[in-house]
């Protein structure tokens, strides 16, 4: 499965140092790491259904693969200096503005009807990719309070990230989403509330797929309507004893809904039928033993379960003057525009 993909990402770091931190909240040292991801394209029809999934649709990642931290901490009389003492665990919760559901014991969170996302930070030290959100993922490792501070500036927790994308609904035409999709906080105790987050996710995506159907093979596209004698031809009106011919066309569409077709073509003198090569021949062109007329639109089509929708109709000569028709062969053209409802 091949996806294209202009994928964009922007790293924003602040210059304003974080000094208003509480007792063992962190905050980031040079301004939160921002991401920026970008996509506007189309993807494969195979997973543009519901329940598609593009597994690390996105993946991103910081400048050096770091994302520096500081952290209010307070020396303890068990330590050697007053001023020092060692910290040995860390703390990391990862939170959404977004709604979410569960499929498949994974946590997705809603960008639109169409689109949703599975949203991932690494952990260092562990080493692993913890699906958003999260709250207190221990991280353990020694780091060093000094004077009531603890500066990490090798940090790489929430330096990497990813995005699965899950389609929830199939997607025609274009879909957008444009937000803040996930934070990542860090503090020295667990159920502290940290207030600035070390690392933020933003997305725009735009999935674009344009909505298709083709004519399946072996529909009635070229349709024979026979010899007719001048004689048994009616202004208007189906030959004598003619025995109408079938018009069936079967579409194999790539989404849900229904289709609406206007049969486009020149009329002929009798508005109400196609013209012909002999201008004293029209042909008509009914569905239900309802004229189908010229240009006319509201021809609707379903679509089946399988996105398959039948278009059955019936065609046959008329003449379009009170006398007899010219002999000769004849013929004529209808072209099929379908519209999407």
């Amino acid at each position: 499965m091949n996806i294209i993909k202009l994928l964009y990402v922007l790293f924003i770091f602040g210059s304003c140092n974080v000094f208003a931190l509480k007792l063992h909240e962190c905050g980031p040292i040079n301004g939160t790491t921002v991401y920026n991801l970008k996509y506007e394209d189309g993807v494969d029809d195979s997973v543009n259904q519901p329940g598609g999934i593009v597994k690390n649709f996105f993946t991103f990642g910081s400048n050096a693969d770091r994302v520096p931290r500081k952290c209010r901490c307070v020396s303890d009389d068990r330590s050697a200096r007053d001023d020092i003492t060692w910290y040995t665990t860390t703390y990391f919760t990862a939170t959404s503005p977004l709604s979410k559901y569960t499929s498949a014991n994974i946590q997705y969170f809603d960008l639109n009807e169409s689109l949703s996302i599975a949203s991932y930070y690494f952990i260092g030290t562990i080493n692993k990719y913890y699906t958003v959100p999260f709250n207190d993922k221990k991280n353990t490792y020694d780091e060093r309070c000094v004077e009531g501070w603890m500066n990490n500036p090798s940090a790489n927790t929430g330096a990497k990230g990813k995005i699965d994308l899950r389609f929830k609904k199939t997607v025609i035409g274009a879909t957008h989403f444009n937000g803040k999709v996930s934070s990542l906080y860090a503090s020295l105790k667990k159920n502290v509330s940290s207030t600035t987050p070390i690392a933020e996710t933003y997305l725009d995506i735009t999935v674009k797929t344009p909505a298709l159907c083709t004519i399946r093979e072996g529909s009635n596209i070229s349709v024979d309507l026979g010899t007719v004698a001048s004689a048994e031809m009616n202004k208007g009106a189906v030959p004598n004893g003619y025995t109408k011919r079938d018009v069936n066309l079967t579409f194999d569409c790539n989404f849900d809904g229904s289709l609406d077709l206007t049969l486009m073509g020149k009329a002929s003198t009798l508005t109400e039928f196609y013209a012909s090569s002999n201008s004293e021949v029209g042909i008509a062109i009914e569905r239900s033993g309802k004229l189908i007329k010229p240009n006319q639109s509201g021809n609707q089509v379903p679509l089946d379960s399988h996105r398959v929708g039948h278009f059955d109709a019936k065609a046959y000569p008329v003449k379009t003057i009170s006398g007899s028709p010219m002999p000769g062969d004849y013929s004529g053209s209808v072209n099929v525009f379908v519209d999407v409802l």
